[in-house]
């Protein structure tokens, strides 16, 4: 998982920052069956 590359190249800084704190959470979001871009759009919105 690269936090780094996202579509929105305006939220770079945030999903890098993002992922960096709660990395761990996302890890517990796969593993329930909640894909990574399903988070990242969440945050755009």
């Amino acid at each position: 998982m690269n936090c780094i590359e996202h579509p929105a190249t305006d939220f770079q800084g945030l999903i890098k920052t993002y992922c960096e704190h709660i990395y761990e959470d996302l890890r517990d979001l796969e593993d329930a069956g909640f894909p990574y871009v399903g988070v990242d759009l969440a945050i755009e919105q």
